[in-house]
């Protein structure tokens, strides 16, 4: 009765023990991930704050998760691309979450066509990544799988082939860096990746291909050659509606 009641008191001790250790392992690692998008946090601002010969450095920061060649998916083809795709071209990451509006996409549908119907207008050219931004807590659904697929089923450009890859380091850039809160927002890119808008979206509704190449330096000037009347407006009003 002595021995077996030891025996008990041992095996309890032991399962002490063993869970300490797994609470111990668990923080550790989460301590290790921590520290490791810390890094790369800061990294990812360094690597903005310099100056670069083309975008494609700044394009891998952002979109080449987890060694991930392939990190890109083209809409139309349904094919998945490289970063290269995009390199030295004008890049307007479109960021938002899973609740996009139908107009939302309709506006940047008809710049999209409207730059490939007539490249002469856009002598750098441009590309729209949609760059979803989704809960990395909560588990990946079916539901939230077709909801991806549907919106990218309506658009013309490129897409994160998958948002649960997106880095965290990443994603707290866009949220603490850019101020990507709800609403969508339209992030441009110069050929050397250089940001140069925020968020595009205004310009874009208000002026359509004029606002090309979409900087917020050029926004001033772009009011200043409008010549002030009632065209103006339902110019304005037309590209609206």
């Amino acid at each position: 009765m002595s021995e077996a009641w030891e025996l008990s008191s041992l095996v309890h001790k032991l399962n002490n023990i063993h869970n300490h250790l797994q609470t111990q392992l668990a923080l550790l690692h989460k301590q290790m991930d921590d520290n490791k998008q810390t890094e790369a946090f800061e990294t990812l601002v360094r690597l903005f704050d310099a100056s670069h010969a083309d975008n494609l450095e700044i394009l891998q920061g952002l979109f080449d998760f987890k060694d991930d060649q392939l990190p890109l998916l083209d809409c139309s083809t349904k094919q998945r691309v490289s970063s290269d795709a995009l390199r030295s071209k004008i890049v307007l990451l479109f960021i938002s979450d899973l609740d996009l509006s139908d107009q939302e996409i309709m506006i940047l549908g008809h710049m999209h066509l409207e730059s490939r119907e007539e490249p002469d207008m856009f002598p750098i050219p441009y590309e729209v990544v949609w760059f979803p931004v989704v809960n990395k807590a909560t588990p990946c659904t079916e539901v939230k799988r077709k909801k991806l697929e549907d919106l990218r089923s309506t658009m013309p450009w490129y897409s994160i082939y998958d948002p649960w890859q997106i880095e965290q380091a990443v994603i707290k850039y866009i949220k603490d860096i850019w101020h990507f809160k709800k609403k969508p927002i339209l992030v441009v890119l110069d050929q050397q990746g250089k940001v140069v808008n925020l968020n595009a979206l205004h310009i874009m509704w208000i002026w359509g291909c004029l606002a090309y190449p979409f900087a917020v330096s050029d926004e001033e000037s772009i009011w200043a050659k409008q010549t002030w009347g009632l065209q103006l407006l339902a110019d304005v009003f037309s590209f609206c509606i």
